[in-house]
Order: C-alpha cells, then sequence, then structure tokens
C-alpha cells in the first residue's frame, strides 16, 4: 500500500465523508479523492478515514468513514446529511453491522405527545460484546453518541485484551476548534454628529484608511460544519474633516473641523459558510463595539464681519467613549493551501454614540487568512 504525505483541507464532518482534498507537498495543485478511488487518508495526530462501502436504501454506496476506535472491534462513523449520523460496527467474524434506532411520535389524549424510540443499537451491540458480560447493563444505557460508544468499547476491549492493548487507534475529542486569522481592511467611514455637540452641523466627508487586525474563530465540526462565532480586534487611524458656512446677521462664521482617532474596534459575530465548492459564499452579523484609544479634535472658526477677520481655534476631546452598533458581511473562503484558509469580507457596520445620537457608517473590505 503505497502512502503520499501532503496537505489535507477539513471542511467539517460531512463534508469529508464524501471529499478529500489533498495537495501533495511538491505543491500541485489541490486534487480531491472521492471514496473508493483511495484507501483512506489521516491527518497527523488527528481524524482517521477509510474508504468502505455499505448498503443503504438506494443500493450500495461508498464514503469515507472516520475511524473512531480500532481494535478487536472496530467503530465507524459518517454523516451524509446535516441530520444523518451513521454508527457501524465491524468484527473480526463478520461484514459492517449498522448500529441505529427509531424514534416515533404517537398521540394519546390521556397522556397527550410522546416520542417512543426503540434501540436496536443495543441489541446488537450486546451480541458483539458477548465476552464481556459485565458491560450489559451499561450497554442498556448508552446512548448512540459518538464519544459515549468510544468509551463503551474503550471499557470493553480493556476487559477481553487481558491487560494487553488491542486498541491500535481511538479518536480523541476536541469539543471546539480554536483557529486564528490575521487580516487586513480597507475601511471607509460616513460620521454624522447630532445633538448639541459643538461639531455637529458640519458636513463631513468620508475617511477612507487602512487597518488591520486578528480575528479568534471557534467551531465546532461535530455539529455544525457551517456556523463559526468570530471575535475580531482591529486598529487603523481615520480622519474627518467637516465644513460649514453660517450667515449671522452681518457676520459670516466659517467653521472647519479636523477630527482625527486611532480606533480600536471589536466585533463579535456568527459566520455560517457553505461546506461545499472550491469558493464558499460566508455571511456573518453580530455586535461591534469601537473605542478611540487616541483622539486630537480640532475646530477652527473665521468670524468674517464687513472689514475684519477674527480666527478662532479650540480643542476638545469629545467622543473618548464606546461607540456601541451591529455589523453584517458577506464574502467567500477558498481553501487554496490545506489548512490555510483564504477569506475576503466586504462588511458593513453602523456604530452610534449614545450621548449625542452620533452615528458612523462604515463599509469595509477584509481579506486573511485562517491557520
Amino acid at each position: 500500500m503505497d502512502t503520499i504525505y501532503g496537505r489535507i483541507d477539513f471542511r467539517g464532518e460531512k463534508f469529508n465523508s464524501a471529499n478529500c482534498v489533498f495537495i501533495t507537498d511538491q505543491g500541485e495543485g489541490p486534487v480531491t479523492y472521492k471514496p473508493g478511488s483511495i484507501y483512506g487518508y489521516r491527518f497527523n495526530g488527528g481524524n482517521f478515514y477509510l474508504s468502505k462501502t455499505v448498503d443503504t436504501d438506494v443500493g450500495p454506496q461508498n464514503y469515507f468513514f472516520e475511524v473512531l476506535l480500532s481494535g478487536k472491534i472496530n467503530l465507524f462513523y459518517y454523516r451524509a446529511s446535516a441530520a444523518e449520523y451513521n454508527f457501524y460496527l465491524e468484527t473480526a467474524e463478520g461484514g459492517m453491522v449498522r448500529l441505529y434506532e427509531v424514534k416515533r411520535t404517537v398521540y394519546n389524549h390521556e397522556i397527550g405527545q410522546a416520542i417512543f424510540t426503540r434501540k436496536y443499537y443495543v441489541g446488537q451491540l450486546r451480541y458483539a460484546m458477548l465476552d464481556a458480560p459485565e458491560l450489559s447493563g451499561q450497554i442498556e444505557h448508552v446512548d448512540l453518541q459518538q464519544k459515549e460508544l468510544v468509551q463503551l468499547l474503550q471499557k470493553y476491549h480493556g476487559i477481553v485484551c487481558d491487560g494487553m492493548n488491542c486498541i491500535t487507534y481511538s479518536k480523541s475529542f476536541q469539543g471546539i476548534k480554536i483557529h486564528v486569522a490575521p487580516f487586513v481592511s480597507w475601511q471607509t467611514e460616513l460620521l454624522n454628529i447630532n445633538g448639541q455637540s459643538e461639531y455637529a452641523g458640519l458636513k463631513y466627508q468620508a475617511a477612507y484608511y487602512p487597518s488591520a487586525g486578528l480575528s479568534l474563530v471557534a467551531s465546532m465540526p461535530g455539529i455544525s460544519e457551517r456556523f463559526s462565532v468570530r471575535t475580531d480586534i482591529s486598529l487603523g487611524r481615520r480622519y474627518f474633516y467637516g465644513f460649514r458656512v453660517e450667515e449671522m446677521n452681518v457676520n459670516t462664521l466659517y467653521m472647519e473641523a479636523h477630527l482625527s482617532h486611532m480606533a480600536l474596534t471589536g466585533d463579535l459575530k456568527v459566520n455560517y459558510t457553505a461546506p461545499e465548492g472550491r469558493f464558499r459564499p460566508s455571511y456573518s452579523g453580530g455586535l461591534s463595539l469601537q473605542k478611540n484609544i487616541a483622539a486630537s479634535h480640532r475646530m477652527d472658526m473665521d468670524i468674517m464681519t464687513t472689514s475684519v477677520i477674527e480666527p478662532l481655534t479650540f480643542y476638545t476631546d469629545a467622543w473618548c467613549g464606546p461607540w456601541l452598533g451591529f455589523n453584517a458581511g458577506a464574502g467567500f473562503e477558498t481553501s487554496l493551501w490545506p489548512p490555510v484558509t483564504v477569506y475576503c469580507m466586504f462588511q458593513y457596520r453602523n456604530l452610534f454614540y449614545l450621548e449625542d445620537s452620533s452615528v458612523i457608517t462604515s463599509f469595509g473590505l477584509t481579506a486573511g487568512f485562517i491557520f
């Protein structure tokens, strides 16, 4: 059996049960292998998949089965859809045996609606583990879940192997996967100042500026390969220029505002990414918080009479508190060099300063890498 080494794209249980996207160490382009075309694949120190054929309602089908435990009894798993979880046992004496249960909803006028569950897998586990009768009670109460089934089979092998280690592989469970994603953005922001501020009433030009930041991406592929929670922190320096001309009886007032900020922005958002395709659509939405960690606000005023111009300049420290709001975004992800994902997002953000009802409307184009 030949083994080749490279990088594999991990996108979640459903996708990886039907695909192995592989790039060799020689830098060749990604190749997608389907079940049956290769024996299997494995992540270093992680998930392990074997190609197997099983009978289904539509006939024999090939899947990449994730190996949950390999020993005297093997335990396999695959997901055919978002809601369909499939577990199989394999023993030395027989082929692949599906572990399953059937749930039925009934209605009775006395007890109302009830769900009855027939746990066919309990009998199948008992038969496979006849040589460990002391596990009968635990088998009766085990749920059809990855972690519980693996723990049961580990106990079984500890009993029947007479102290010898006959488990060659056992999946370790990581409930949450954390990824790091550095990014850069180009921001366009519009400022509207309201309330009683001396800066209100001016027409402000849009601010254009770059920013850079870091995301932490938390996902649970065992539950959903589409959704993740992201926390973004970014830093950028922006400048707003505002202008206003006001006629006051015989005087004319010229006002210029110069607002310079070092803005620290944080976003907490839920992200949806399609699991399949070379370029996978991605959408996000959540809450935003922004704080000016350094600010310089200057107002230049010229009061013009018939023959005299009186200049006046003053400085303030307005808007030092937090700006609160929401964000929404759309873009795509692509795994050009698994396991590194490249992403690009267009993001909209609306921020409010509660003390004077000022508003910043932000549009940003973000690009980054997920490791």
